[in-house]
């Protein structure tokens, strides 16, 4: 019996604050996973050094080649895979609803970080991952200053309203209203610091200098919305299509329906919600300037649904694409590009839509809009 050839090897990784699970396999060429070790490591560079002498001496094979996989766990994974992909070793990240969806398809009813490692690493094994590959430096900062941003103007929202509040109280607090008062103060001096520092950040490299005017071309899109979007999809980088853009942003329209029982179509809104944020502020100043052909197809589902937070969820959508694609072409928006923007040709009674019509393409994106949920 002729030996089978190994493949490939897989490490499965299950990253936790402190802690890293791993695991080994080996996927040969019937296709038979088989788990070499396991161990654990910790998540600091003195750990990622101890993986990487480990893992040699469960690679028998040094011809067939070798892949990394671990979750996205917020910021916890990032020192690893920079490490990984500094030696100039395949690291894929993948999301958790993705490894989550995997090992269910795996009969999976028990979960640990064991389990989970052991599961990444089959994943690494049979499946052909996307190579994880890390932003630049500028793109990474103006990312993690502009959600930092967001979290002190949530905040100040939060200190204004208490304040807003104090004025009916019926015996208000002097001290109380001084100290959310130099609160308020202090954060308002914060944002205006980091708005500068975002725009030096972005006048200073000449890529996301043109990104970002390229993006602003639209009108309703200011600098920080356009730094926004270039920090949140690494300018877009790694996408190969609209419909890629749209669910990471978790725009994507999903449907469930099973013989005569259906559910409300809705967007998933499993994507980047910072992107959806500030996609909506924008959507509002298009209409409000009423923006072509943004506004007639915030008026077309408007009409059709009377839902006024419809037509702005299909608004936002359509910009994404759009600036997906201004970024993509390295070109700026020209609203009299293609003023063709037809309307929806077939519905049916009821003013329902056929599944077909939720394909996503951009000029059924008023169609799109009818089903997408608040």
């Amino acid at each position: 019996m002729a030996k089978l050839e190994i493949l490939k090897y897989s490490v499965g990784i299950d990253v936790s604050k402190k802690v890293l699970q791993v695991c080994i396999s080996q996927i040969d060429s019937l296709q038979n996973v088989v788990v070499k070790s396991t161990g654990s490591f910790n998540n600091d560079l003195s750990g990622f050094n101890s993986l990487l002498n480990w893992i040699p001496k469960h690679r028998k094979d040094v011809l067939a080649s070798l892949t990394i996989t671990m979750e996205a766990t917020g910021i916890y994974h990032e020192s690893c895979a920079f490490f990984f992909h500094g030696k100039q070793m395949d690291v894929s990240v993948v999301l958790p609803n993705t490894s989550k969806k995997f090992m269910q398809s795996l009969n999976l009813k028990s979960k640990n970080d064991f389990i989970d490692s052991v599961g990444l690493a089959r994943m690494g094994a049979e499946r052909n991952l996307a190579k994880w590959a890390p932003i630049s430096p500028n793109v990474y900062q103006l990312r993690t200053l502009i959600r930092h941003r967001q979290s002190i103007t949530e905040n100040l929202t939060r200190i204004e309203n208490q304040l807003e509040g104090l004025r009916f109280s019926g015996y208000p607090s002097v001290e109380v209203t001084a100290s959310l008062t130099r609160i308020s103060e202090f954060l308002r001096d914060q944002c205006a610091a980091l708005n500068k520092t975002i725009e030096s950040i972005v006048k200073n490299d000449a890529m996301l200098l043109e990104q970002c005017e390229i993006l602003a071309s639209v009108k309703g899109v200011g600098t920080l919305t356009a730094a926004t979007i270039i920090a949140e999809t690494n300018g877009f980088i790694g996408f190969n299509n609209e419909r890629q853009v749209v669910s990471y942003a978790g725009y994507d329209v999903i449907e469930r329906q099973s013989g005569a029982k259906a559910a409300p179509t809705k967007i998933s809104k499993k994507g980047n919600h910072h992107i959806r944020r500030i996609l909506h502020m924008s959507s509002m100043s298009l209409i409000n300037n009423k923006v072509e052909p943004f506004y007639n197809l915030w008026t077309r589902v408007y009409e059709r649904t009377r839902i006024k937070m419809k037509a702005y969820v299909a608004v936002q959508r359509k910009l994404l694409t759009i600036l997906y694609t201004l970024a993509k072409k390295k070109e700026k928006f020209d609203p009299e590009f293609n003023p063709n923007w037809h309307t929806p040709k077939s519905k049916k009674e009821g003013g329902t839509l056929r599944k077909e019509e939720a394909g996503g393409s951009l000029s059924a994106l008023d169609r799109v809009g009818a089903l997408c949920a608040a």
